[in-house]
């Protein structure tokens, strides 16, 4: 089965993301191979970036959410950006990887 991640908002504004094996597992290869030299990855539809995401939503409500970036490293802690369009900025989301 080929990896699925799908972003999005639900209907009430909650932050969702849905993996299936494959794309957990990708998704943690990536994050996992941040260093202080590539300390980011794009998250985008299509094959555009270096982790893709499915444009299709689970619920027939939910806002799905196509391109994303996730930084890691000593000059950015740890944070993501989650965008509609590479204007359209929605959601900031900063933390810790445990």
């Amino acid at each position: 089965m080929s990896a699925r991640i799908t972003i999005n908002l639900a209907a009430d504004g909650t932050f969702e993301m849905h993996l299936n094996a494959e794309g957990r597992d990708l998704l943690a290869r990536k994050l996992l191979s941040l260093s202080e030299k590539n300390d980011h990855i794009h998250l985008a539809p299509n094959g555009m970036g270096e982790v893709e995401v499915s444009k299709r939503p689970y619920r027939t409500d939910d806002k799905v959410l196509e391109w994303g970036r996730s930084c890691s490293g000593r000059m950015h802690g740890t944070r993501c950006t989650i965008r509609t369009s590479w204007s359209d900025r929605l959601v900031k989301c900063s933390g810790h990887i445990v």
